[in-house]
């Protein structure tokens, strides 16, 4: 059995009475010409490589031993201060067939992505882990990114072994190496509270906190919904809202206006409600059928009257304008909008000269 200096000054720097013996049976356990393995030997880590020759006439097996210690400790601090790293670091080796195959994914990757240990190799078992509405998405965007080399910056729902669904952001860079290796580096971050908190400002900043209905932002974000579409428009108006509030007060009349929102709510939770205006309410329903929707109105206004008797506050009354169709474009709708509006203050005024007669006939 032959060791030459370099193993014997390896054994020595390891444990001055180690066995070169010891080494060999652990070299020569259990493989076999060809292999390749790693092998942690007391405090040191090595590469084995063992080749069947013919040594002086006889069969031996020679033993190729590279010492990586220092590289290894190199890796383990890189690992160490990417442990801290609030967002998770990936990289991806991609080859002449744009085939990409992870090469490495940090522990907080693998919080952030939900993935196994077993898994990290594997980009497939990476794409598994996005929702099942957005896989073909992000499928399509990684892969031009990794066609065109541009940089990637997109937001994923991904769920986890639970069924949980969160939210990452996935960063990706491209890299050419000097010698042609093509890496990708990605960086993932889970940002499932930040999207919380946006949507609810999105809903916040589309809602009206008096009547709890959607405000006039909303309708403008809603707006292609009712493109080629039949549409019935109803557009309220409280009557003499005003001349309420200067008599019983803003605080009576915010309180009348929040009644107005449930009682719509309740009778058309299934349409597009709307706050228009200070005291005007808009709803859009996606059908054409003009004596439904009176019915609905009618019933609303008596869920109103209920509501106001069981808070002690005036009942009021709307004007109302309804107006329907097949809405073609834009302008289509907006011009139904207008119709209803219209109609509004007809309604109003019908109103307004039935109060007179009323007066009339009180005078007489």
């Amino acid at each position: 059995m032959y060791y030459n200096q370099a193993i014997t000054s390896l054994l020595e720097s390891v444990e001055p009475h180690a066995s070169v013996e010891a080494l060999s049976e652990t070299l020569l356990k259990g493989h076999s010409d060809g292999d390749v393995f790693d092998l942690r030997y007391a405090s040191r880590y090595l590469k084995v490589r063992i080749r069947k020759t013919d040594w002086y006439g006889r069969d031996s097996e020679l033993c190729y031993l590279v010492d990586y210690t220092m590289q290894h400790k190199k890796v383990l601090s890189l690992q160490e201060i990417l442990s801290h790293v609030p967002a998770g670091i990936a990289l991806y080796e991609v080859d002449q067939n744009n085939e990409v195959k992870c090469t490495y994914l940090s522990e907080q990757a693998r919080k952030h992505c939900h993935i196994a240990y077993t898994d990290m190799d594997s980009f497939e078992a990476l794409m598994s882990v996005v929702h099942p509405e957005e896989r073909e998405m992000a499928a399509k965007s990684i892969g031009h990114a990794i066609v065109s080399r541009q940089p990637l910056d997109i937001e994923l729902r991904v769920i986890d072994f639970d069924g949980k669904v969160y939210w990452d952001r996935l960063e990706l860079e491209s890299h050419v190496q000097d010698d042609g290796h093509y890496y990708i580096y990605g960086v993932f971050t889970d940002i499932t509270e930040v999207h919380k908190r946006r949507e609810q400002l999105e809903v916040l900043s589309q809602s009206d906190e008096l009547t709890g209905l959607r405000n006039r932002y909303a309708l403008r974000y809603d707006f292609d919904l009712f493109v080629q579409q039949n549409l019935t428009v109803m557009m309220l108006d409280v009557d003499h809202f005003k001349a309420f509030n200067d008599h019983f007060g803003h605080e009576i009349g915010d309180k009348v206006m929040k009644a107005c929102g449930q009682a719509v709510r309740e009778e058309f939770g299934n349409c597009y409600c709307y706050r228009y205006g200070g005291d005007e309410i808009m709803i859009i329903s996606l059908s054409d059928d003009y004596d439904l929707m009176q019915v609905r109105f009618d019933q609303m206004m008596q869920t109103l009257e209920e509501i106001c008797a069981e808070r002690s506050i005036p009942s009021v009354i709307f004007s109302c304008g309804i107006a329907h169709g097949y809405c073609e474009n834009g302008e289509a709708v907006r011009e139904c909008f207008r119709r209803a509006d219209r109609l509004v203050y007809i309604n109003k005024a019908e109103h307004h000269a039935a109060e007179k007669e009323l007066r009339n006939e009180d005078g007489a």
